[in-house]
């Protein structure tokens, strides 16, 4: 310890001493304002919360500054700089994200936690990213600056409030940001067992809300009436019934509230989702998708149960040519992944719009919704111009936070919020799309169906503009076909829209659902719909409060069909369900001959890649859609320390650059690369150090890379005839991994 001497006088050091509690005192209020500002922001936060936080949060302010009068170390300073710098930039992602969403750090967080939400904040937020980095930048050259001035307190009254403070952030640790990060983390990443008993199993049918006897997608038959229709099957982003019949936005989405009352289906049709991935899962697959685990998770490409069977899967088990038509990237929270693995044929999101020479208008998001529609008109002639019968699945960006307007429309208000505007326009869009489709006679033989993937986040902005109706869950279901039957119940659930649709497409098929149900048969279930957060029972929202399930003295007397107990175990029994039917990892074992790496490559059918006797040659992804190991270009497989494969890209040529291996495998410990050149190429492609190679040949080659971008290995593939890789190759490979065998 370094020990500071003065020659100050008792006066002035009581005033510098002063200057120092001045100083912590202002970085316990910068601490303190953004996690206040988002707290009131999110619901359900109460005055009681708000002290735990003010106290928790002095205390942090006061923990570092009773470490500094113990430790007295010169370097002290350039440390706080750096933690108090983290600790606000916490603060203000925290604030942040409560201003988007109306929530904290919850799965769906870490769900969109990628590099895509980085590119979108940025375009949305321009100025507040900026102000937020400079702030963050101010600040630390302020605590560099200013904090080596200050005159220090005694060791024994800096332990004294060391110790204070220790007790202090215990006692309110729980309202803190960084507590519901670490917690949010930790169940984000948390395991559970696949394995579901008897007891329960047969406990939770009994309720008449779940069916767990799914066949797997392989045991799945399906087949098409004497008549098929095809389908047409658009998700509106966030557009609740709520939003058509606003007593402050009169007359918001006329044509969508006139198509409603001519084609609503049911009542009510309630959502069972909060983000867009959810609502394409859950209404596909007819249940409750799980939103957790970290790398098995959707948005890392695994975790897609692919065995469970959705309405994509039955479709293509009948015959049915599917296509996807988006705005945004087919990457992005794992959606091209999950459809490509559940029977979408193509999948055309931005990526294959910028290809096509269409790109992203300036301050937008994505392909705009004009555009989408206009696509869609030439994508149903195709369609229809084939031999079988299709779906063709869209999903609109326009009314995503902050809301999109474009030029082809005509403004609410001049004065109204940019919200409201978008909303309008989404309004225009789909009536005109709707009626360009009848004069097309695009429709004959054809089912149109509309509903959304969720309702609006209860945001403060959306609860300003909309008041207590954003927590209305109620979805469109507007269905528009010849000779429609009519439902035998007047409410349902987004989870219930695959079995639904196949009904009044009349496909004949053996799945079956573990929540949804088709709402022309007649149903037993009683009156209760199950989500993640809050449950609708008798046409009201409950709030779930957590209960010791543990205890057995803990009261179980609630007024709702399910207590918090079972339904916590309804919930995990769904996750169970679906994760064991999802395929896991596949891993290498080095020291296994059977289960081990091979490699054949052959240049006129592509090469065959086996790892743990799993085909990956076919599962490389580009642009949300497998590859065909056949054409030219960069081929990578990412391998983690646990030796499970956790990526597979592809490159065509136009895209190998330096930046080839993204950012998103900061997990991987080691990449293969098998790289196919275009024989028409006469020079290599340079500038690839970050690929371990100075160019890339003009021939076949496999390659192994650690995560420092070092080459370990490679070797050329002879293209005339097939070849399988020595011991040599495969061993460097393996050196490269933790010893796990």
């Amino acid at each position: 310890m370094v020990k500071q001497a003065s020659n100050r006088s008792p006066k002035s050091n009581h005033q510098s001493l002063r200057w120092w509690w001045v100083f912590w005192a202002l970085v316990a209020v910068a601490l303190w304002l953004p996690a206040f500002l988002a707290m009131e922001m999110i619901e359900g936060y109460r005055t009681s919360s708000h002290v735990f936080t003010a106290l928790a949060t002095m205390a942090i302010a006061g923990g570092l500054a009773g470490a500094q009068g113990i430790l007295r170390l010169k370097i002290f300073w350039l440390v706080m700089a750096v933690v108090i710098s983290a600790l606000v930039f916490l603060r203000l992602l925290y604030f942040g994200v409560a201003h988007f969403s109306g929530a904290g750090f919850t799965d769906e967080f870490f769900l969109h936690l990628e590099w895509q939400s980085v590119v979108v904040a940025w375009k949305e937020y321009p100025a507040l990213v900026i102000g937020g980095v400079l702030g963050i930048c101010v600040l630390a050259m302020a605590v560099l600056l200013t904090g080596r001035r200050l005159a220090l307190p005694s060791p024994p009254a800096s332990m004294a409030l060391l110790m204070v403070s220790l007790v202090l952030i215990s006692t309110g640790r729980e309202q803190l940001p960084e507590w519901e990060l670490v917690n949010g983390w930790r169940h984000w990443h948390q395991q559970d067992t696949l394995v579901l008993d008897d007891e329960t199993r047969e406990r939770l049918e009994a309720t008449g809300l779940v069916d767990f006897d799914i066949p797997t997608k392989s045991r799945v038959r399906a087949n098409l009436p004497e008549q098929p229709k095809n389908l047409i099957l658009v998700y509106l982003e966030s557009i609740g019934t709520n939003l058509t019949n606003q007593p402050d936005w009169p007359d918001l989405m006329p044509g969508l509230e006139r198509i409603m009352e001519e084609h609503s289906f049911v009542d009510t049709f309630w959502t069972s989702s909060y983000i867009t991935i959810e609502g394409l899962t859950n209404s596909q697959c007819g249940t409750l998708f799980p939103f957790a685990r970290g790398s098995e998770s959707m948005a890392g490409g695994s975790g897609l149960a692919e065995q469970l069977p959705c309405l994509g899967d039955v479709l293509g088990a009948a015959g049915y040519h599917q296509v996807y038509l988006g705005g945004a990237g087919m990457s992005f929270a794992g959606k091209g992944d999950f459809l490509g693995a559940h029977g979408y044929d193509e999948l055309k999101g931005m990526e294959y719009w910028s290809e096509a020479g269409l790109e992203q208008r300036p301050g937008k998001w994505g392909l705009s919704d004009t555009e989408l529609f206009e696509q869609s008109i030439e994508e149903i002639k195709r369609l229809h111009a084939g031999d079988r019968p299709f779906n063709l699945t869209l999903l609109t960006i326009g009314a995503h936070v902050p809301g999109y307007v474009y030029r082809e429309c005509e403004k609410y208000d001049e004065d109204a919020p940019r919200f409201i505007n978008a909303i309008a326009c989404t309004d225009q869009l789909v009536t005109h799309w709707v009626s360009q489709l009848r004069e097309k006679d695009l429709l004959r033989d054809t089912l149109l169906v509309f509903t959304a993937d969720h309702h609006v986040f209860p945001s403060p902005e959306m609860r300003e503009l909309f008041g207590d109706s954003v927590y209305d869950r109620r979805l469109p279901l507007i269905i528009i076909g010849d000779d429609l039957p009519d439902p035998t119940v007047d409410e349902g659930a987004l989870y219930d829209l695959a079995p639904t649709v196949l009904d009044l497409l009349e496909v004949d098929h053996n799945a079956t659902f573990a929540l949804g149900r088709s709402l022309l048969r007649e149903l037993s279930r009683p009156d209760y719909f199950v989500k993640r957060y809050a449950d609708i029972h008798q046409g009201q929202r409950h709030e779930i409060n957590p209960l010791d399930c543990d205890d057995p003295e803990a009261p179980r007397d609630f007024n709702l069909p399910l207590d918090p107990c079972t339904r916590g175990e309804l919930l995990g029994s769904l996750s169970k369900l679906a994760r064991s039917l999802s395929e896991p990892p596949d891993r290498l074992a080095c020291r296994s001959r059977t289960e081990r790496l091979t490699l054949e490559a052959q240049v006129s059918e592509g090469f065959e890649l086996r790892i743990g006797g799993n085909n990956q040659a076919g599962r490389f992804i580009h642009q949300g859609r497998t590859v065909r190991p056949v054409h030219p270009g960069l081929y990578m497989l990412s391998l983690d320390d646990a030796r499970q494969v956790i990526n597979r890209r592809y490159l065509p040529l136009a895209q190998v650059e330096a930046d080839a291996i993204p950012a998103a495998d900061e997990e991987a410990a080691v990449f293969l690369l098998i790289w196919r050149p275009d024989p028409s190429e006469s020079a290599p492609l340079t500038g690839l150090e970050s690929l371990g190679l100075d160019s890339l040949p003009d021939q076949d080659l496999v390659a192994v890379i650690d995560r420092g971008g070092n080459q370990l290995i490679h070797e050329p593939i002879d293209p005339a005839e097939s070849q399988r890789m020595g011991n040599e190759f495969w061993s460097a490979l393996c050196q490269a991994l933790p010893d796990l065998d």
